[in-house]
């Protein structure tokens, strides 16, 4: 299929626009000076399985959900199996 190239300019343009929107505005609503949310009080247990993948994906979700939400996170070490019934139970 062949796309016109009015269509294709202005899919560039939109894409465009959508990068180089401001996206970051300050809304209010419990959020500190600093732009981050304060959520300290709640905190979030991760569970890390014991492969590097896993591990990987914890550790940046840890840093997301600290420095850009403000939770507190605690990445907890188990097995993929046992996870099942800590997350059942809400502990994880």
């Amino acid at each position: 299929m062949r796309r016109s190239p009015r269509f294709v300019f202005v899919a560039v343009v939109a894409m465009l626009a959508a990068a180089c929107s401001n996206v970051n505005k300050n809304t209010g609503g419990g959020q500190s000076s600093g732009g981050v949310p304060d959520n300290k009080a709640i905190t979030i247990k991760l569970a890390v399985n014991a492969w590097v993948g896993a591990e990987a994906n914890a550790s940046v979700a840890k840093v997301l959900l600290e420095n850009k939400l403000g939770y507190t996170v605690q990445l907890v070490k188990i097995d993929e199996f046992e996870q099942f019934p800590a997350l059942a139970s809400g502990d994880l």
